[in-house]
């Protein structure tokens, strides 16, 4: 489970020495030997969080303490770049939506590797791109037998993430 939930992180894009510092100060903070098996984690693919809830005049609230940083975040002012991001019924990440719950795009552990696939076919993103380049959408959804808006989804995730590799 360790090993899922970190390989999650590192596949949002949190690097793996960031990984280990944060599991390092959640094992700390937490007291508990295998911290990632919760589901109290975050992230928004620069740093990790974790859901601290504290109770004050009886009343719960929720913090988030980033593990990078060492400092509390405002869950209020986070909570938009940490959604689609879904988890099971034990609390463990399952998968990332990155371009939000109506998108086809998941980032899944279980599946291909943790790379960027459609949904339902499996078909990497990367793979539906470089056909749409060369073959157009429409020739693109023949070859892999998706719908043309799938082949659209996955030419603007790959571009996006060209274009935040050039800035």
């Amino acid at each position: 489970m360790e090993v899922r939930v970190a390989n999650a992180f590192i596949a949002a894009g949190v690097s793996s020495i960031r990984v280990r510092e944060a599991i390092a100060l959640a094992r700390e903070v937490l007291g508990v030997d295998r911290p990632l098996s919760t589901d109290r984690f975050r992230t928004d693919g620069r740093d990790i969080f974790l859901r601290v809830v504290e109770t004050q005049s009886g009343e719960e609230r929720e913090r988030l303490l980033s593990l990078i940083k060492r400092q509390y975040s405002f869950a209020e002012i986070l909570a938009p770049s940490l959604k689609g991001i879904e988890f099971d019924e034990g609390g463990a990440l399952t998968l990332w939506r990155p371009l939000g719950k109506r998108s086809v795009v998941i980032l899944d552990p279980e599946r291909a590797f943790g790379q960027p696939i459609d949904e339902a076919s499996g078909v990497p993103t990367r793979a539906l791109a470089n056909a749409a380049w060369v073959e157009g959408e429409a020739g693109a959804a023949v070859v892999f037998d998706v719908p043309v808006s799938v082949v659209r989804q996955a030419l603007a995730f790959e571009r996006d993430i060209e274009n935040r590799k050039a800035a």
